[in-house]
Formats: C-alpha cells, structure tokens, sequence
C-alpha cells in the first residue's frame, strides 16, 4: 500500500511540474521558420512572392526575378470544377520609397511589356528558370529598390527588392539580361545626369567583380625583439 502511494505521489508531482518546465527551454528563435537569403518574401496575399531580386550585371539595368507560388487551399469541390484559385502577374512599376515619403516613387521601370505570368495552384512560377523581367532605373548593386507587382485579381505586392550582382549563387544561365543600350529614364522636366571621365577602376565595376576579397590579417606576427600581445584580456585584469 505504501509503495502505490508514493507512486501516486510522485505521478502527481511531475505532472504539476511539467507547466514549469514547458516555460523555459523552448520557442528558440533557432525554431522558428526563416529564410536566409538576400531574397525578399512576401506573404500577405493570395499570391506568395519568394525570394524576389533584381539581378543586375551594370549599373541601372536588370532583371527581376521571384519565385510565384498561390497560397490557397482549393477543396474537392473547386478543383473539380476548375476554379482553384487562379492567378496572374500582369504588371511590375516602381513602388513608393518609404524613406522619401508615400508619394516618392522610383524611377524603375519594365523594359518592354509584361506579358501576363499564369500562377495556378499547386504549381509555383520560378522567374528565375523563365528568363526575368528586364528593368532599368537609376539603381546600382546593393541598393534597395521599391518595386510594385500587380495581379490580374486586383492583388497589388510592394517590394523593397535588393539589387544583386551577376555572381555565385545569381549567376543564373537562364536569366535575360539587358543586351541592349539603356533608354532614356528622363522625363523632359529632369536634367541629364552629369557625365564623368571613366577611371581605369570604378567603383562600380568593383561591384560586379564575381571575385572573392583576400583575407584580412587580424593580427600581425611579432617582429625581433617584441613580444606577441594578449588577444584577450586575463581573468586577474581588472581586479
């Protein structure tokens, strides 16, 4: 009899235990869904837009690209009757500029015509293996670029899209770079840019060096006579 008490006892004990030990050790951001890429995902509407770049090989022109998936859940009923949830891209511009205001728009813009992209679920559309949609506007690698995506349903995405050089992982065969010379952006009220001489290295090329940087030397080996340095300090330091 006593032995089945103290298992009773102990049984109950655990068991009002366990909300405490369910409070600490879990929800790690470590556990949590996240996408580690310059990519930038979008998931407010119907229409997922994944990993979403403007890849660019010189200064003001390149090619969009994203990943289109739809985030319904037809059931039986729709599928059967062909209604599941069908989209369309039919337009990219340039977005509003947060840091200038809800008024202030990029200059970007599509060269030529977007021709309507179908995204019907379960499939996803990947721009990336479609060639891109080519753009052009006052943009460089590395900056970041407001861009508006509409849809046939009345969808409107805006973007803060990342400017990403042709290199590594983006140097996609099957993406359509800008081949011909960049049209003007201008309109009649703005004043052309102010032209300069071309320097053997510019900035600018550096930006689309597909090169990886040498490694820098933290610390330097000691010369005759000197004594190497703490890199850290003591654990009497300070006492």
């Amino acid at each position: 009899m006593l032995r089945r008490r103290s298992t009773a006892a102990t049984a109950v004990t655990l068991l009002l235990a366990a909300p405490v030990l369910s409070s600490c050790g879990f929800n790690y951001d470590t556990n949590n869904v996240t996408t580690i890429s310059a990519g930038i995902n979008d998931r407010a509407g119907n229409i997922d837009i994944l990993g979403a770049v403007i890849v660019a090989d010189e200064d003001d022109r390149g090619v969009f690209a994203a990943t289109l998936t739809s985030n319904t859940n037809p059931t039986a009923a729709e599928i059967a009757s062909g209604d599941v949830g069908q989209d369309a891209l039919v337009g990219l511009s340039a977005g509003n500029s947060p840091s200038d205001g809800d008024d202030a728009e990029a200059d970007i813009k599509v060269i030529g015509n977007v021709d309507p992209i179908t995204i019907q679920p379960p499939e996803a559309i990947n721009l990336f293996a479609e060639g891109g949609i080519p753009v052009e506007g006052d943009f460089r690698a590395g900056d970041v670029v407001p861009v508006q995506l509409t849809f046939q349903s009345g969808q409107v995405s805006n973007l803060q899209v990342t400017v990403q050089s042709y290199c590594h992982q983006y140097a996609v065969p099957t993406l359509d770079l800008p081949t011909d010379p960049p049209s003007d952006i201008l309109t009649e009220s703005d004043e052309p840019p102010e032209t300069e001489a071309p320097d053997d290295e510019t900035p600018s090329t550096d930006l689309y060096s597909c090169d990886y940087l040498d490694p820098v030397e933290m610390h330097s080996e000691p010369g005759e006579g000197e004594q190497e340095q703490e890199q850290f300090p003591s654990e009497n330091e300070g006492e």
